[in-house]
C-alpha cells in the first residue's frame, strides 16, 4: 500500500497519477525530511504520525515548532495532539508556559492532562522535560541528523550453501519512510538498557516477523565519527525462509553479493557491502 503525497490518498502504485485528484503519488524530487516529517503528521496510519511528532520534537526549529502547534489547536487525534504538545514543550521551553497555561484549561484530556503535568514538573523541578523515547531522531558531535537516541542495530541473516555464493535477507524500505525505496537489513533504534543483539531480533521481529533460528557470526560497527553507531549483527540460518514485510517494508528477498550490485541499497548498508564484499562474507 502507498499514499499520495499530495492528498493521502491510497495507492497500489509507488508512482505515477493519483486516483483521487490525479496529482503523481510519489513527493517531488528534493523533498526535504522535514517537509516529509511534517507531511507525515497527518498520515492516516496514526503511529505513523505519532513518530512524526516525536521526531520533530528533536528539531528545534519554527518550521517545527509551528507544524506541532497546528496539530495540537486542530481536531486531530487526541493521543497525537497530545504527543505533538510533549515535543512542542521540548523546543520552545519557557516561552510556552502561557499558552500551555491555557491548555490545561480548555482542552480536552489527555492534551490539558499532558499540559498541566508538564507545567507540575517544571515547577516541581525548574527543568522543563524532554521526550524519552529512543525511537526519535537524534544529532551527533558532527551535527549529522540519525534515527535512534542510543544507536541502532540490523540484523543480517546468510544462507551459505555447500556450492555457490552465500545469500542475504534483504528488505525494501517502504516509500513513506526514511531513504524509501532503498534496499538494507531490518533494523531500527536500540532501547535504553537493551544490547544489541536485542535490539537486532526486536527489529528483525517487527519488520519481517520472528525468524527462526540463527547462530551470530559477528558484529559490525558502522561510526559516523561523531559518537553515533549502528551494529550489524550478522549470522547464519540453516535454509532461507519466506519472510514476511510488515507496514515499514515493501518486498523482502534473499540475494547474493553479486546480485546487491544491481539493487538500489541504503547508503548506509552499501557501506557495509562494499567493504566487505572481498572478504566473501
Amino acid at each position: 500500500m502507498f499514499w499520495c503525497y499530495h492528498c493521502y490518498a491510497p495507492s497500489d502504485h509507488p508512482s505515477g497519477p493519483c486516483a483521487a485528484r490525479g496529482k503523481p503519488v510519489e513527493r517531488p524530487p528534493g523533498t526535504s525530511r522535514m517537509d516529509i516529517l511534517i507531511w507525515e503528521l497527518g498520515h492516516p496510519d496514526p503511529e505513523l504520525a505519532i513518530l512524526a511528532a516525536r521526531a520533530l520534537g528533536r528539531v528545534k526549529t519554527h518550521q517545527s515548532a509551528t507544524a506541532l502547534r497546528m496539530v495540537v489547536e486542530s481536531g486531530a487525534d487526541i493521543s497525537l495532539r497530545a504527543e505533538a504538545l510533549l515535543s512542542l514543550i521540548a523546543i520552545e521551553g519557557p516561552e510556552a508556559r502561557p499558552w500551555l497555561e491555557e491548555l490545561s484549561r480548555v482542552h480536552p484530556l489527555p492534551v490539558s492532562q499532558a499540559a498541566q503535568e508538564r507545567l507540575e514538573q517544571r515547577a516541581a523541578t525548574g527543568v522543563w522535560p524532554m521526550s524519552g523515547s529512543p525511537d526519535r531522531w537524534t544529532f551527533c558531535s558532527q551535527g549529522h541528523v540519525h534515527w535512534g537516541a542510543y544507536g541502532g542495530a540490523g540484523l543480517l541473516l546468510r544462507y551459505a550453501p555447500d556450492r555457490g555464493e552465500p545469500e542475504y535477507l534483504l528488505t525494501e524500505r517502504s516509500r513513506w519512510v526514511d531513504k524509501g525505496g532503498t534496499w538494507g537489513i531490518p533494523g531500527g533504534a536500540i532501547h535504553d538498557g537493551e544490547s544489541v543483539e536485542a535490539a537486532a531480533r526486536r527489529e528483525a521481529a517487527e519488520e519481517i516477523w520472528p525468524p527462526p533460528a540463527y547462530r551470530i557470526t559477528g558484529i559490525d560497527v558502522q561510526d559516523c565519527g561523531g559518537g553515533w553507531r549502528f551494529h550489524i549483527v550478522r549470522a547464519d540460518v540453516s535454509t532461507p525462509f519466506a519472510a514476511y514485510a510488515g507496514k515499514e517494508t515493501d518486498a523482502t528477498g534473499w540475494f547474493t553479493l553479486t546480485q546487491m550490485k544491481e539493487l538500489r541499497l541504503h547508503p548506509g548498508f552499501r557501506d557495509w557491502v562494499e567493504q566487505n564484499a572481498a572478504r566473501g562474507r
